[in-house]
């Protein structure tokens, strides 16, 4: 097998996430630019049955595999294998010219696929738990170290996260820091509302909802204004965060400054952008 080369001229690259591609944007950027410039997308991921049912935007031509997350079972503790192995199958199915993995969990598969001869990218949206020792999670850090070491080159979207993985891994190959920001066509209509003084500092957060990324000292600090202030938290809850919002709630209710919205999930982009707009929901109040 030669490395990387399609028996096919077309340009076809692989995304490899180990949950639903559709809830990171990176990877719509990256394949929207790809796609405009003649490649041919292809995505593997994992729908969770409680996730939410989010939506690549209409420009993106795309295909997706899913493998299915089982509820509950030996099934469920398999996935890891289960999703490996699909992805590898998928993967000799469409011969892609470069594969994109893009979580540590995605390791075992971008590492298999580059000891099969296609070239490899690792981008590291989170970072893995270094402290914990089940078997996966070993497993998982050790995929990461051996792929850190054998991948064509890293991604990472900050400095200081790429420094660790340098330190950690001890990798010579590229390490590229590259941001995790909106494409200009998304930013490229400013408001036209701004905030007055008058109204509610607004503070807006979207991403899985979790302790990790919305503390409750969030909330505490936000009580303890002698001003008006307003949280509008869009999102879903993650397996291991359920109650999270609950529990925001909970500690919200205590300060009579602070209002706390929790709207819930927005199948695409734009929805998260028209919730973001000052003029939706500050002038509302």
């Amino acid at each position: 097998m030669t490395r990387g080369i399609s028996n096919t001229s077309e340009r076809r690259i692989l995304y490899v996430q180990y949950t639903n591609p559709t809830a990171y944007p990176p990877l719509e950027h990256s394949a929207l630019i790809l796609s405009k410039r003649g490649w041919r997308i292809f995505f593997a991921g994992i729908k969770w049955h409680d996730s939410g049912d989010f939506e690549f935007c209409k420009d993106l031509h795309a295909r997706i595999f899913f493998t299915s997350a089982p509820l509950y079972g030996w099934r469920r503790k398999s996935l890891l294998f289960l999703f490996t192995l699909n992805s590898v199958i998928y993967a000799l199915r469409i011969y892609p010219t470069w594969v994109y993995v893009s979580d540590p969990s995605a390791t075992p598969a971008g590492l298999l696929l580059n000891l099969l001869g296609f070239r490899v990218v690792y981008h590291e949206h989170d970072s893995p738990n270094q402290g914990s020792k089940s078997l996966k999670d070993r497993l998982i850090l050790l995929c990461r170290l051996l792929l850190a070491h054998s991948c064509q080159f890293v991604v990472l979207p900050q400095d200081t996260r790429k420094s660790l993985f340098i330190h950690s891994t001890k990798t010579t190959k590229p390490v590229y820091r590259v941001w995790n920001c909106p494409r200009t066509d998304e930013v490229s209509r400013q408001s036209s509302c701004q905030r007055m003084t008058s109204q509610p500092l607004g503070i807006y957060y979207h991403g899985s909802i979790t302790t990790t990324r919305v503390p409750l000292s969030l909330i505490e600090a936000a009580g303890m204004s002698s001003r008006p202030v307003l949280i509008r938290i869009v999102g879903y809850e993650t397996i291991g965060s359920k109650g999270t919002s609950k529990l925001l709630e909970r500690a919200a209710s205590k300060f009579s400054n602070l209002n706390l919205e929790l709207p819930g999930t927005q199948a695409d982009r734009q929805g998260l952008f028209s919730l973001m707009n000052a003029a939706s929901w500050l002038d509302s109040l």
